[in-house]
């Protein structure tokens, strides 16, 4: 885990500093390799641009309006996400912290940062990330464009199959691609619903 402070008040981030030792393995655990970035309202963009491998973001913010910003909703979308008024009240943030320890193991797949790379056919989770083959990765990209909701074999068929296929191919290539998402996005990510197709989760 690597650790990175910048709410832009310097007092916040000498007490933040002073307060992780007592979150490190909380934060650890969910990090991974991974980057800690508490950052504030103002700062967590800028800095998101340069360390995109963020796996959880802590944000102060001094006005209500940063909770209803696009920024806000994207970041509680997309990472282990906490944001906390200032001024900073460390028995706050330690819930915060235990809060995210507690709902990691529920996280889905649609609430992390997962990455999609197709010039490589890679699909990239924090440090981790796999190869597909062409065909994985466009079935992939399918169940990814609609993640929570069961896609039918047809239409997987008939998106990376268009002049049509014989036998279970896509039963095939699924199977393989399950078995290939297992390291990165644990067993179950992808499940198979029998009359409606597959889904990722």
């Amino acid at each position: 885990m690597e650790l990175y402070i910048d709410t832009g008040d310097r007092l916040t981030d000498d007490l933040l500093r002073a307060a992780m030792p007592l979150w490190e393995s909380a934060l650890s655990h969910l990090a991974g390799d991974g980057t800690v970035l508490a950052a504030g309202e103002d700062t967590v963009e800028a800095l998101l641009g340069r360390m995109p491998e963020a796996a959880v973001v802590l944000v102060t913010y001094r006005n209500e309006g940063y909770l209803t910003s696009p920024l806000h909703k994207r970041l509680s979308e997309t990472v282990l996400y906490a944001a906390l008024p200032r001024p900073v009240s460390l028995p706050a943030w330690e819930k915060a912290v235990l809060t995210l320890s507690a709902g990691e193991k529920k996280h889905s797949v649609t609430s992390v940062s997962l990455q999609l790379f197709p010039e490589e056919n890679l699909v990239r989770l924090g440090q981790k990330s796999v190869r597909l083959t062409d065909r994985e990765f466009r079935l992939f990209s399918l169940l990814y464009e609609n993640r929570g909701q069961a896609v039918s074999k047809s239409a997987l068929t008939a998106a990376v199959w268009p002049d049509g296929v014989d036998g279970n191919a896509c039963e095939v290539h699924m199977t393989h691609l399950r078995k290939k998402l297992i390291p990165l996005l644990g067993d179950g990510a992808v499940a198979g619903i029998r009359g409606k197709g597959y889904i990722l989760k």
